[in-house]
């Protein structure tokens, strides 16, 4: 007997379940046949999902039966929606086959969509007769929902009055060369009272501080608690609720600098947690990136990484083969061309893997789509050098920080860390130009921490790495739905055809980072809504461009 779960959409195969279940522990399962539409939205710089769910609910269905209580097996007569963030939904999405043979721990890992989310306004669409009327409900995430409500009493020296009281263990923070001496000096001390330590003392590293914050605003105590990726997290899906630091994690950044933070009255979990994140410069490894949480959508674990540590995973030149976050090749259809033509640009013009991805023959091609250039308002206002100002208390003294924080300093990150890791010897897609350059074209930021010149350059030359991925070219596809594709992958964008002589295809075509997917469900249709941002070009196209040892980055032609 088939699951009520099991359900086809677009003539595929889906493990198809979305419940409403409220605090008074009632459950109402809403099947495909009455939902309109339903929209899940995954932004790469927000950590959390959102969305919507439209739901034909003539003569008030939802609230008038409900689904058997999976608690007590006891029938309730009604589902009342208590419009209060706590109505919850629940979805769970899965590609099944047509023998269910997608369904095991591998492929679920990367194609399942699960996503327990709050719902925070709801709205009635009427119509003048009763049997025509929806129900339109908002939610995102359940622990998005909980951070911004929920007060927060933390401060880093709660980690470091553990730590000196041996009730943690620091291992991983003793063993990082640039926290090993701070770390051991706390050891040393013979008068263990936190209250009299030193803002520097009850400082502890950036990433190791975003990671407690999260376990102490989601206790395991209030029912939701915050998870973690576990020690075998990439081959297992392992996750842990313990907040405890892992060796080399490859899924949690420690950061290179130390903060001190206590949390203010005001502040909400959310708010804390954003202080943080926007005070955080990644490891030396990583060039002191930028990083980003998000929220597993598989095993919902936090997970916290660098920028860099993306795109290394995007391409394995060696193999020309697609890297482990390399999900598909899409190829755009509605214009080919018959013969060949032998320029140099058809000569270089491996614009996409060859081996190790998804072709998806019912997904993976779109007619719809669209390439928008960099927003010159955004770049030239954002993709500045910044002057980061700060005040040295103790010194008396006012200091301004430009040399690491200027454009010629981003433009070496940027080809480092976000070309030369997809594929080497390539140029940038954005072009830095002689204003910006000769600081002729400046921004200017105030930093809370003068001592710490790599905390500076969240507040500056971070900020500028930021518009230069998501201010960057843009591809926008619709294309038929698929539940692999998610923010923080990468795609190839190809095309039928051969490969003609044309500097647009240099611009066009190649690996794309995902910034913005939408999966939206309508009617029983499913097709993705897709942003991708190309941070190269396989060659030269525009003056000024910067490209293999940093050419042309002291050298720019265009204002």
């Amino acid at each position: 007997m088939a699951s009520i779960y099991e359900h086809r959409i677009n003539n595929d195969p889906y493990w198809f379940k979305v419940d409403l279940y409220n605090a008074n522990g009632k459950v109402q399962t809403i099947s495909p046949a009455g939902i309109k539409a339903l929209v899940l939205e995954d932004c790469f710089y927000n950590f959390y999902h959102k969305g919507y769910i439209i739901v034909d609910n003539r003569y008030d269905s939802i609230e008038r039966s409900v689904t058997e209580n999976v608690q007590t097996n006891a029938q309730s007569p009604s589902f009342i929606l208590m419009g209060d963030a706590r109505d919850w939904i629940n979805i769970e999405i899965i590609p099944t086959g047509e023998n269910n043979e997608l369904l095991n721990d591998k492929v679920a890992r990367h194609s399942r969509i699960f996503l327990q989310g709050a719902i925070y306004n709801v709205e009635e669409i009427a119509t003048d007769t009763p049997d025509v009327k929806y129900k339109k409900m908002y939610f995102w995430d359940k622990y998005y929902q909980y951070l911004n409500e929920k007060n927060l009493y933390w401060s880093t020296a709660d980690v470091v009055e553990n730590r000196v009281n041996a009730q943690s263990d620091a291992t991983v923070i003793a063993e990082a060369p640039m926290f090993r001496d701070s770390y051991n000096a706390l050891k040393r001390l013979k008068v263990k009272n936190v209250a009299n330590f030193s803002d520097t003392q009850r400082s502890i590293p950036t990433g190791e501080a975003i990671k407690a914050l999260l376990a102490a605003a989601l206790p395991e105590s209030d029912g939701y608690p915050a998870l973690f990726p576990g020690s075998n997290f990439n081959k297992s899906g392992q996750v842990t609720k313990a907040p405890d630091l892992i060796q080399n994690d490859p899924n949690w950044d420690l950061g290179s600098s130390s903060i001190f933070f206590s949390s203010p009255a005001r502040f909400k979990g959310i708010d804390g947690l954003i202080y943080l994140l926007h005070n955080h410069v990644s490891s030396p490894e990583a060039l002191y990136d930028q990083a980003f949480l998000r929220i597993d959508r598989a095993t919902r674990c936090f997970t916290f990484r660098s920028l860099s540590s993306y795109f290394k995973n995007a391409y394995d030149a060696e193999n020309d083969s697609g890297g482990a976050f390399y999900i598909e090749t899409i190829t755009l259809g509605g214009y080919g061309y018959d013969n060949e033509k032998e320029f140099v640009f058809a000569t270089v013009s491996d614009f996409t893997p060859k081996n190790n991805y998804f072709k998806l023959s019912q997904t993976g091609s779109t007619v719809n789509f669209a390439l928008e250039p960099s927003l010159g308002l955004l770049t030239q206002k954002d993709f500045v050098t910044r002057y980061v100002h700060s005040y040295d208390f103790d010194d008396k003294q006012f200091q301004i920080d430009a040399s690491n924080n200027k454009m010629e300093q981003v433009m070496k990150v940027y080809q480092t860390n976000y070309v030369d890791a997809i594929k080497p010897n390539r140029w940038s897609s954005i072009v830095p130009g002689i204003n910006r350059m000769t600081n002729k074209n400046i921004a200017h930021t105030f930093a809370l921490y003068p001592s710490d010149e790599l905390l500076k350059l969240s507040q500056g030359r971070n900020k500028a790495l930021y518009t230069a991925i998501f201010g960057n070219n843009q591809v926008r596809f619709k294309v038929p739905g698929s539940t692999l594709r998610q923010a923080g992958m990468f795609i190839g964008v190809d095309r039928k055809g051969s490969s003609p002589a044309n500097e647009y295809d240099q611009k066009f075509l190649g690996i794309y980072f995902i910034t913005e997917v939408k999966h939206i469900f309508e009617n029983n249709n499913y097709y993705n809504e897709l942003v991708c941002v190309k941070t190269y070009t396989d060659l030269q196209i525009y003056k000024g461009q910067v490209g293999p040892n940093n050419q042309n980055i002291n050298s720019q032609e265009t204002v």
